[in-house]
C-alpha cells in the first residue's frame, strides 16, 4: 500500500510540472528578413575636406550573402563614378529579451552599420545605414537607404 501511495504522489508531481515556454528564435527571424532585402536605394554622404560638399548623392546598394553571418555590399553612385564592395559580419542582439537588433561590423573600426525593419514607405520596407570611410575623416562616409 505504501508503494502505491508513493507511486501516486510521484505521478501527481510529474503531471503538475509546467511545460517550458516555447523557444522563439527572434534573431533568426530578423536575420532571415534582412537577407530577403537585396537592393537598397538611398543617399551617400562622403567625407571630403574640400568643397563641394559631397552629401546627399543618390546611389544604390546591392547585397550578396556569403554565409550565415557574412554579407557583401556593392555600393554604387553613378553620378560620381563610385563603385566599391565591402564585407560586413551580421550580428544580432536582443533588446528587452524580445526585440532583435541587427548590427553590421566591417573590416575596420570605421566600418559599421545597422538594419531595421518596419513600415516606412509603401508597406514593410527594410532600412539600412552603413558607415565606411577613412580614419582621418571627422565624419565617416555613409549610406542610408530603403529596400526596393
Amino acid at each position: 500500500m505504501k508503494e502505491l501511495l508513493i507511486l501516486v504522489v510521484f505521478f501527481v508531481l510529474v503531471s503538475c510540472k509546467k511545460d517550458p515556454d516555447p523557444v522563439i528564435d527572434y534573431c533568426g527571424d530578423a536575420i532571415a528578413e534582412f537577407k530577403n532585402h537585396v537592393t537598397y536605394e538611398g543617399l551617400f554622404s562622403f567625407c571630403n575636406a574640400q568643397p563641394p560638399l559631397q552629401s546627399f548623392i543618390y546611389g544604390t546598394v546591392s547585397t550578396t550573402i556569403l554565409d550565415s553571418n557574412t554579407v557583401i555590399f556593392n555600393l554604387r553612385a553613378d553620378s560620381i563614378d563610385f563603385d566599391t564592395s565591402l564585407q560586413y559580419d551580421i550580428n544580432c542582439f536582443l533588446l528587452e529579451e524580445v526585440i532583435p537588433s541587427i548590427r553590421l561590423t566591417g573590416q575596420t573600426a570605421n566600418d559599421k552599420g545597422w538594419y531595421s525593419h518596419g513600415n516606412f514607405i509603401k508597406g514593410n520596407t527594410g532600412s539600412i545605414h552603413i558607415n565606411f570611410g577613412y580614419p582621418n575623416c571627422l565624419n565617416n562616409t555613409a549610406f542610408e537607404g530603403l529596400s526596393k
